[in-house]
């Protein structure tokens, strides 16, 4: 979500710290409430713009965000579209994500034979083979 706030306001001609007070505004999660104090410290001159976002990067420690700080700090630098670089950046995010879930769902059938074997398929026996042996072995 951050990023893609972020391209859309640098896409409509807001700059870098617009676009992130813009989300910070607008969002009431954790990571906004992270990025508005971060925001706080390269305003007030506390710390430059690349050092708080390094130091945020290094306390979430998510990979992804030490990707999104390197990748701002080096558009920034070199004068680089931010734009086009972190719509690219979402773009590879939402692949690992997606790649991420088809592993988890490649898992849940392997993680379906414990209860199956131990609970449905004794119960699906007896059912099936209780009325047969009952009169086989003379209970009936």
């Amino acid at each position: 979500m951050l990023l893609d706030v972020l391209t859309l306001g640098l896409s409509a001609g807001l700059s870098f710290d617009a676009s992130l007070e813009l989300y910070c505004r607008r969002y009431d999660t954790d990571l906004s409430k992270t990025m508005r104090g971060t925001l706080q410290l390269w305003r007030i001159g506390v710390k430059s713009r690349a050092e708080a976002l390094e130091e945020m990067a290094r306390e979430l420690d998510v990979p992804a965000m030490t990707r999104f700080v390197a990748t701002v700090s080096e558009a920034l630098a070199f004068g680089t579209p931010l734009a086009e670089t972190l719509e690219r950046q979402a773009q590879v995010i939402r692949e690992e994500q997606r790649a991420q879930m088809e592993e988890e769902v490649e898992k849940v059938p392997v993680k379906m034979f414990i209860p199956l074997g131990t609970l449905i398929v004794p119960a699906m026996l007896l059912a099936i083979l209780g009325p047969l042996l009952g009169p086989a072995l003379g209970l009936a």
